[in-house]
């Protein structure tokens, strides 16, 4: 089963080199490159074009910013935050990368991607990194992509059908009084446009935050070639505002275990 994407903001540093190796741990990147101002040849344009040969993205995207040098003085770059031999990176540095963040999240709706990467070097003095944090949380809570409240997920091509199949339902948000129904449904069809979709799992009704796991077993579904997950949301009452949830899917495939024993 192919990897999810992922997008990963690189500007050719250490720490954006280690970010993209954790982020080809589990995904598929889609590097984004920006550049500020013209930097035909530059050393941090060489850096990144090394690790795109490297890491072998799915996707590498270089996007031209040149407002973000309009209040830097000539000479100086806005990624020099993440050089070793440059102050650690403060407030005002974690404010101007919200354009970059911007735009990850424009081609992570796009590319329909599961996470977003993004190397960070924070001081060493304790409230550096309780700063930085906060950050992050602030950039967690902006970038959780809007659902509508019935959804259906892309269609994933099965390998093999004699495989177990674990589902991962992860609940990041929810408030009071509401529900989410999330159900797995499989399709024969050699191609998954094809209308003959049936539900084949369901998780139970979920009103609280969690990780939740649902195994399939399709050595019982052995004609199933593609699934896909489709969610509802729901308030208890109708005079309430419309559902709001944080939630993501992981679907992991592997190889049927069969143990045998006697006493």
């Amino acid at each position: 089963m192919a990897k999810d994407l992922a997008i990963v903001l690189n500007n050719g540093s250490v720490n954006s080199a280690v970010a993209t190796a954790l982020a080809a741990q589990r995904f598929r990147p889609v590097m984004l490159h920006v550049e500020a101002a013209a930097a035909a040849g530059s050393r941090i344009r060489a850096a990144y074009d090394m690790q795109v040969a490297h890491f072998k993205p799915y996707r590498e995207h270089t996007l031209p910013m040149p407002f973000l040098t309009t209040f830097h003085p000539a000479g100086t770059s806005t990624s020099s935050a993440s050089d070793p031999r440059s102050p650690a990176m403060g407030a005002r540095h974690l404010i101007e990368l919200l354009p970059l963040i911007a735009a990850a999240v424009r081609y992570g709706v796009h590319y329909q991607a599961a996470a977003i990467y993004l190397g960070l070097r924070i001081g060493a003095v304790p409230d550096d990194l309780a700063q930085a944090t906060e950050y992050v949380q602030i950039w967690n809570e902006l970038i959780q992509m809007p659902a509508s409240q019935d959804g259906v997920s892309a269609e994933i091509a099965l390998e093999r059908s004699d495989r177990l199949v674990q589902i991962t339902l992860g609940i990041t948000r929810i408030l009071e009084q509401e529900s989410l129904e999330v159900s797995v449904w499989g399709s024969s069809s050699d191609s998954p446009d094809q209308e003959d979709w049936r539900q084949i799992a369901a998780f139970p009704h979920k009103f609280y935050c969690g990780v939740y796991t649902l195994t399939l077993d399709l050595a019982r579904q052995a004609d199933v070639r593609y699934l896909r997950v489709h969610w509802k949301m729901g308030r208890w009452t109708n005079c309430e505002p419309a559902p709001l949830f944080g939630f993501y899917l992981r679907m992991e495939e592997g190889r049927l275990s069969r143990h045998a024993s006697a006493a």
